[in-house]
């Protein structure tokens, strides 16, 4: 960041806390930090004594940080690197700790962080930069979970909890509106349809996030997102050994698609002479379709005896054409369908007088995937690529943890996998078909240690596993059916959560290193090949910090901070990579900084108030082999906020401004026949008002 950026920032909150001083009659009613429940270990406990690295953000803050979708989750958790992807907006690529993947788009791909909401697993990162609606809880947890969560889950899993119906009669209403001619509107609605017995609720959405750079060979504005999302739920409130939520989604996506900024290769400037306007002829779009419904019950035996039924069905539909060398010389166009069904079986309970609690479960995934792949390369159109492909996979896994007394406990878990690729099709016209199976047994090792009520203290030992895939780019059918094998990681890890100062205080600081082996790595050249192979074992370290301060009865503070390495170990010789490489997407530096400040100004007991967060990255390669021209210099982004809630809560309005300095960087890119970027958004800002009733 600069000299000018840390004036200004200085400048605003020297201007802002002292008006907000003068102002002041009416202190904050919360003095400590409230308990977080979480449900990282599949049931709940509370954050600070589970034995997980956890970043968890309630309704309270995802509205404090004003959060529409889910990339900005990577200006608040260290190690997490989330941003659109190449095809569309609404794709990411998704990474935590060195795991992930980068071609989200294709559907043989799969992600090395598990995505879930409200417990089932959503496989598809083409629809995982999700509209965050109604969210009772967001749940970051980092690490290997390969034990209770299992598929995939290399780097950690992210968790969305949305809100169920409790039976009363209530709800809000949302509008907002900023620049750009941005706008969206937003409900929610609970009842009880049958008074104790059932409960009901609707979400519904509408989002258009309004056009912010121009493509000067259309004469267009573009970059506009529409977003349609629905959700509806019942959930049985009859008291008694059983309950269930049975939950409906829909969403629907129509956006401009992925378009790049064509780059000089020497000076990386635009060769526009802008930072963010394209010069594309082809008229990118991306568009999706996603139903999901899934049926979540359990049965309370007694004697702490409780069974778990999760169940879900998904159809994605999804299309995308782009340019991926800003001048129109290689075009793709994209088009799949895909089926998912997921069955998970749980049995819980204790033995040993409640001295050990312990789960069995099973999980069974099957997913169909239907997809075409078109290339235009220098004006002349390519065969088209057919991939038609089942997976299935299938998982036991079990975990115990022994409570040798109300301070010390063991955890020790085990997870058995099996999946399966069955994979037919053609490549550019030419037939292929083949299998690519693996397995594995992953565990999980925990001792941890409450030293105090407010101090807790945990050794962790786990690994993690990926499925091995195919190579859907590949430049020939032999390299589209070898396909590439599965990868594994072991983790270990120490972290300390403490809540200080009278419950003021709350840090939590873990050291953790990350040991992969054939790793799975993705590398473009200039021609257009591309590779997807085990390239290489990586190491991947570091520490995080992460704390919330109450400073005062108006101030609170908050903030993440992480530092770490990482190195390439028995590389493969074909894969481009050399010694001292770095692996993609891992930063060596994060940080992350901001406030809330509230007060009053009035007699009706209403509060105004004031945010901001500053965060921080330092550059990071965008593929294996550390191409310079696409490599994403280190950025720091600044975002602000005021507000107005009355005494009641009823009426909230805000003012939220984000990237507010107008920091400009190419968040990644390609070296594809042309150098090209993919740019950040410029500032903007939104006024909302919200109406509970």
């Amino acid at each position: 960041m600069n000299r000018l950026s840390i004036r200004v920032i200085l400048t605003i909150c020297a201007i802002l806390l002292p008006t907000a001083s003068l102002l002041s009659t009416t202190a904050y009613a919360q003095s400590q930090l409230e308990e977080i429940i979480v449900t990282a270990e599949r049931k709940e406990t509370s954050m600070q004594s589970t034995p997980v690295t956890i970043s968890a953000f309630t309704e309270d803050t995802l509205e404090r940080f004003q959060a529409v979708e889910a990339t900005e989750l990577q200006n608040y958790v260290p190690n997490l690197t989330m941003v659109q992807g190449i095809a569309a907006p609404g794709k990411v690529d998704l990474y935590l700790r060195g795991a992930g993947d980068q071609v989200g788009a294709v559907i043989l791909s799969e992600s090395g962080v598990g995505v879930y909401i409200d417990d089932v697993y959503i496989s598809r990162l083409s629809v995982a930069n999700i509209e965050l609606l109604e969210l009772e809880r967001v749940e970051v947890i980092r690490g290997p979970q390969g034990t209770l969560y299992g598929r995939n889950a290399m780097g950690g899993v992210i968790k969305y909890i949305t809100k169920k119906p409790d039976g009363t009669q209530s709800g809000n209403v949302t509008a907002s509106y900023g620049n750009f001619d941005a706008y969206s509107l937003r409900g929610h609605y609970q009842t009880a349809l049958v008074d104790d017995f059932v409960g009901a609720s609707v979400t519904a959405s509408y989002r258009e996030s309004g056009d912010w750079y121009d493509n000067i060979t259309l004469n267009e504005e573009r970059g506009n997102r529409e977003v349609l999302a629905l959700n509806t739920k019942l959930t049985l409130l009859a008291e008694g050994p059983l309950s269930g939520t049975l939950s409906l989604s829909y969403a629907q996506e129509d956006n401009d698609g992925g378009e790049f900024v064509a780059r000089d290769p020497d000076t990386l400037n635009s060769i526009t002479g802008d930072f963010r306007d394209v010069q594309s002829p082809l008229d990118a779009f991306g568009e999706n379709e996603q139903f999901r419904v899934a049926l979540d019950f359990s049965y309370d035996f007694g004697n702490d005896l409780n069974f778990r039924s999760i169940t879900s069905y998904q159809d994605i539909s999804e299309a995308s054409s782009f340019d991926l060398t800003g001048q129109g010389l290689f075009n793709r166009e994209l088009a799949s369908d895909v089926e998912v069904i997921t069955q998970e079986l749980q049995l819980r309970g204790s033995a040993s007088n409640q001295a050990l609690d312990w789960v069995v479960g099973t999980f069974l995934f099957s997913e169909d995937g239907y997809q075409t792949v078109d290339d235009t390369i220098f004006f002349g159109a390519r065969p088209t690529t057919i991939i038609d492909v089942e997976t299935d996979s299938v998982a036991i896994y079990g975990e115990g943890t022994y409570h040798f007394n109300d301070k010390l406990s063991f955890t020790a878990g085990l997870r058995y996998s099996d999946d399966e690729k069955d994979l037919t099709g053609a490549h550019r016209g030419v037939l292929g078909s083949a299998v690519n199976s693996s397995d594995d047994i992953t565990t999980r090792l925990v001792l941890d240690y409450q030293w105090t009520e407010n101090v807790f203290t945990f050794l962790n030992i786990s690994k993690g596993y990926k499925a091995g895939s195919f190579n859907a780019l590949a430049t020939s059918v032999e390299d589209f059916t070898n396909g590439f094998g599965p990868e594994t990681v072991w983790a270990y890890e120490v972290g300390v959560k403490a809540d200080l100062l009278d419950n003021k205080l709350r840090t939590n600081v873990n050291v953790f290193f990350n040991d992969f082996s054939d790793l799975q790595g993705l590398n473009t050249t200039a021609t257009g090949i591309t590779t997807v192979n085990n390239v290489a074992d990586a190491d991947v370290y570091g520490i995080e910090l992460e704390f919330t301060y109450i400073a005062s009865d108006h101030l609170e503070l908050f903030g993440a901070a992480a530092h770490g390495g990482d190195r390439y170990n028995n590389i493969d010789p074909t894969s481009g990579i050399e010694p001292g490489f770095k692996i993609n997407r891992a930063s060596d530096w994060f940080s992350s900084i901001g406030f809330q400040y509230r007060f009053s100004a009035s007699q009706s007991g209403g509060q105004f108030g004031l945010n901001g967060n500053w965060s921080y990255r330092s550059e990071y390669f965008n593929d294996i082999i550390n191409s310079p021209v696409v490599k994403t210099d280190g950025y720091s982004l600044l975002n602000l906020g005021a507000f107005y809630e009355s005494a009641a809560g009823d009426w909230r309005v805000s003012l939220t401004g984000k990237n507010v300095l107008d920091e400009e960087v190419y968040l990644k890119g390609l070296p594809l026949i042309r150098t090209t970027g993919v740019p950040n958004p410029p500032p903007t800002w939104t006024l909302s008002v919200r109406r509970k009733f």
